[in-house]
């Protein structure tokens, strides 16, 4: 995001340095969906598909593999007797 949205002189102050996105229907939503920077590099005149133009963070997924993960714990310690 530096290469397409230095910072200037005034400093970080007037950086863009997070964008959350949030979907309409979260139910729904599609994990790994790119339409925010679709969106974003569209109106700023770059390659959306550019792994290094935005590093994201899926909450959705991470949270289904937290979930996934407390299962596989819940399931060892009921089987290991705790």
């Amino acid at each position: 995001m530096r290469q397409f949205f230095p910072l200037t002189k005034d400093g970080p102050r007037v950086a863009v340095s997070f964008i959350q996105l949030s979907p309409a229907n979260p139910p729904g939503a599609c994990a790994g969906s790119r339409g925010g920077p679709q969106v974003i590099a569209r109106n700023h005149g770059f390659d959306w598909q550019n792994e290094d133009a935005f590093e994201d963070w899926d909450t959705i997924k991470n949270a289904e593999t937290v979930g996934k993960i407390f299962d596989v714990m819940d399931l060892f310690l009921e089987e290991s007797g705790w």
